[in-house]
């Protein structure tokens, strides 16, 4: 299991777009991603802070993962959901109602 914290964040492109997000230069996996949570970082890093999470870690992401992403009972949240879902059509999304709200997505 890896986690990543706020001293791991960097700046980076995403998409042609300016974002802070951690570092993954250390990164190196043989095997594929089957569950990948997402719930950083923080969203007073950078608007739409969590969504470079799906488009840089595609490529290690299995053929069945599951991405959880937390806190989507925010308005941003839900816009980076509904753009990931547009730009990885693979994916179907399951929205959850708890307290901060939970999107699983899954191929």
């Amino acid at each position: 299991m890896l986690t990543y914290g706020l001293h791991h964040l960097k700046k980076l492109k995403a998409n042609c777009e300016d974002f802070k997000w951690y570092d993954l230069s250390d990164f190196a996996t043989e095997s594929r991603i089957d569950l990948l949570i997402v719930d950083g970082p923080p969203v007073s890093t950078v608007r739409f802070a969590r969504y470079p999470a799906l488009p840089l870690l595609a490529d290690y992401l299995s053929k069945q993962c599951t991405i959880i992403n937390h806190d989507t009972n925010r308005k941003e949240e839900t816009g980076i959901v509904k753009r990931w879902l547009k730009e990885f059509p693979e994916f179907t999304a399951d929205i959850r109602q708890t307290d901060k709200g939970i999107t699983i997505l899954t191929r």
